[in-house]
């Protein structure tokens, strides 16, 4: 699914490349030598930790790819 909103569409980003699909899990996954399940996990960890932090989750600043 657009790993962001969750229409079980795996590379659909409904024209806007803020969302994140299975196409982007894969290339972090190739550029860490990782597997795609452990990009997911370490994302998800991170997260948590940004949440347990007192650090905001977002940054409202978006990120740029190409």
């Amino acid at each position: 699914m657009c790993m962001s909103c969750g229409c079980n569409k795996p590379n659909e980003s409904h024209g806007d490349d803020r969302h994140i699909v299975m196409q982007d899990i894969q290339a972090a996954a190739e550029a860490s030598n990782k597997s795609a399940e452990q990009v997911v996990d370490n994302i998800q960890k991170a997260f948590q930790q940004a949440g347990s932090s007192g650090e905001p989750a977002t940054s409202g600043t978006g990120t740029s790819r190409q």
